[in-house]
């Protein structure tokens, strides 16, 4: 499986973020999905991913975006979640990605296919 090219940009994470604050990210990119961030929420993701320009936060954020569809949607095992990040990326932010990708995968999962049953019984 090749990287996406957009996925390049998740160099822009600090090795520094904590897993508490990708875990909060991806909480709130997931609670989100249809409606977007507020103004606020931004706010407070730039903040929690410590992103030194503030530009880098809609790239940043949309591959973020990217592996939550491809998670919800593809049963991914462990080596093909690793393998959706760029080679050269940070082996700590892998790690907790990877980690928090499979604690919310199930979950993800089974919201994506009860709002596909109930888009077909509308």
């Amino acid at each position: 499986m090749e990287v996406p090219p957009l996925l390049i940009h998740l160099h822009k994470l600090s090795p520094a973020t904590s897993e508490e604050s990708l875990d909060g990210v991806l909480e709130t990119l997931w609670e989100t999905r249809k409606s977007g961030l507020s103004p606020i929420q931004r706010t407070q993701i730039h903040s929690l991913l410590n992103l030194p320009v503030p530009q880098e936060l809609d790239t940043v954020l949309s591959c973020l975006r990217f592996i939550i569809r491809k998670v919800s949607k593809e049963k991914l095992a462990v080596e093909e979640l690793q393998r959706l990040f760029p080679v050269d990326l940070s082996t700590d932010i892998q790690k907790t990605l990877v980690t928090l990708l499979q604690k919310y995968q199930s979950q993800w999962e089974k919201e994506v296919a009860r709002e596909q049953k109930r888009n077909m019984k509308d």
